[in-house]
């Protein structure tokens, strides 16, 4: 169901409480007569909008209020079983004995090798043809006269403007 609020939602704040404070019998009389509804109005309140908004709480108050739905039962919680706590256990400290010493390196001169060459591929066909290709499709630029209109719209209110600046600087 609609809250009056929402079905009456023109009508200014104020003047929808002290409609809502009256009773049935008092809203029902100022729809009867409506040069006193006339002269409640507030500023930017329509007589029609009054006369929706009176309707709107005697429809609301003539039916019954539904019963508020009950609350679902909480639900059981379980709890998740006791994880249970790993031993505590020192890690072994590592052995800082003697470390081996590096052997020395006598200065030869190494010749260089040469570098392998890749084996061919068995199909013989090249590097470039294995890879999967994408072709982007050319977007085609606007006709020149197209663009130099819009180059000119553009450029134009700024150059109209640096003018007027430039007049009023110079008086």
């Amino acid at each position: 169901m609609l809250r009056i609020e929402e079905i009456v939602g023109n009508v200014d704040d104020d003047f929808r409480d002290y409609l809502l404070e009256m009773d049935d019998d008092r809203l029902r009389a100022l729809l009867a007569d409506s040069q006193t509804l006339r002269h409640l109005l507030p500023m930017g309140v329509s007589y029609r909008e009054a006369v929706t908004a009176i309707n709107a709480i005697l429809d609301y108050r003539a039916q019954p209020p539904e019963p508020p739905a009950p609350p679902p039962p909480p639900a059981a919680k379980k709890r998740a079983p006791r994880q249970k706590k790993a031993p505590m256990t020192e890690p072994e400290p590592e052995a800082e004995g003697v470390s081996q010493p590096e052997p020395e390196r006598e200065d030869v001169e190494m010749e260089p090798q040469p570098v392998p060459q890749p084996s061919p591929r068995p199909d013989d066909t090249p590097p470039a043809a294995h890879h999967h290709v994408v072709v982007e499709e050319h977007v085609a630029l606007p006709p020149l006269r197209q663009r130099r209109r819009d180059h000119v719209i553009l450029v134009l209110p700024i150059l109209l403007a640096a003018a007027l600046v430039i007049l009023l600087l110079s008086r």
